[in-house]
């Protein structure tokens, strides 16, 4: 499973590298947000991140509790993108459970 992990991590930073992707918008600093990163839209156009990797990732560089953390994503990261910029990042869950 691991090495299937390392082998997506791998082709997701080939496609990132594309001509198309250079003015794809990402979250910064990169080197911590990228792991945060579970895909791309099919046009390659658009990062997909995973919104609970993110607020972990917050809750750490920010040294707060999840509820600053979730507020703090809210506040300075979905609402510093507008939604019909076509570079704009996706943010969807990707943990959750279907009754």
């Amino acid at each position: 499973m691991e090495e299937k992990r390392r082998c997506l991590d791998f082709l997701l930073y080939l496609s990132l590298k594309k001509e198309r992707c250079l003015k794809m918008k990402l979250l910064e600093p990169r080197e911590h947000f990228d792991h945060c990163i579970t895909g791309l839209n099919h046009e390659n156009t658009k990062a997909i991140y995973d919104i609970d990797k993110v607020i972990e990732k917050i809750m750490y560089l920010q040294e707060i509790d999840y509820d600053d953390a979730v507020d703090w994503f809210g506040y300075n990261t979905i609402s510093a993108f507008d939604r019909r910029d076509e570079e704009a990042p996706i943010f969807m869950y990707t943990d959750f459970i279907l009754e």
